[in-house]
């Protein structure tokens, strides 16, 4: 009975750790996201829309197809750890995708008259669009290289 109740305490005590990592890195997300100028009700969306979700060692931005709003298998991992010059991932072995804020409309990407801003990574894609400008992005200037 004792070896259940020091189990029970301890499964407690795990999911009580778990839930202050959690908490402490969706504070990470709303930060790194407010020091690129991004709104908190901005942030909030994509949390809300399970794009974008704290992890153990950062967040990970999934990216939407570009002519839908279905989530793809590529994503953007930004790391608070990281060795070497690596501060994000990007899976490997999928070939590299544009990534298209969801506030950009599926429309304006279709009108061959829109003119649609390229930048490079998506917290700057997010913020240009969140500013009223069209704007899609790469994901990093060594993304190409498999």
């Amino acid at each position: 009975m004792e070896n259940n109740n020091k189990n029970a305490l301890h499964k407690e005590s795990e999911k009580l750790d778990n839930s202050i990592i959690l908490q402490n890195n969706l504070n990470f997300v709303y930060q790194d996201f407010a020091n690129s100028g991004i709104n908190r009700d901005v942030t909030d969306r994509y949390i809300n829309k399970g794009l974008l979700t704290p992890n153990d060692n950062g967040w990970k931005m999934s990216y939407v197809q570009l002519y839908s709003d279905k989530k793809t298998e590529y994503y953007n991992q930004r790391q608070i750890k990281y060795e070497g010059k690596r501060k994000y991932l990007n899976p490997k072995g999928i070939t590299s995708q544009l990534f298209r804020p969801i506030d950009l409309p599926i429309e304006a990407i279709l009108d061959k008259e829109t003119p649609i801003i390229i930048t490079e990574g998506c917290k700057k894609a997010i913020k240009a669009t969140q500013e009223g400008f069209y704007c899609v992005a790469v994901a990093g200037v060594n993304n190409w290289k498999m």
